[in-house]
């Protein structure tokens, strides 16, 4: 089976992707050169990203990572530390029930 996927996602995640611990604000011309995309559609990518809190605007055309993706990001945290502590309890369930986990 052919492996299908939707590449405006995939260039969105290439553009949140520009963004690194050393380079925090990023113009959209600078994240066209790392993606290697063209200016134009990086910028509308860019301001459908801030319309849903992906990036966020710092300035006269810099950019930033969003709170949204802090917010996402906390979650897979959350979900993480919940996971481990739960599943060793699951488990001896599982075992003393006859059940899988």
């Amino acid at each position: 089976m052919a492996t299908t996927h939707v590449q405006s996602v995939s260039r969105a995640f290439s553009i949140l992707n520009a963004f690194d611990r050393q380079r925090t604000t990023l113009r959209s011309t600078e994240i066209a050169e790392r993606v290697g995309l063209n200016n134009k559609t990086v910028h509308r990518f860019l301001l459908t990203l801030e319309a849903v809190g992906a990036v966020s605007r710092i300035g006269r055309g810099r950019f930033c990572l969003g709170m949204t993706l802090a917010e996402l990001g906390s979650q897979v945290a959350i979900n993480r530390v919940l996971n481990e502590t739960a599943q060793p309890y699951l488990e001896h369930l599982a075992s003393i029930f006859n059940e899988s986990v």
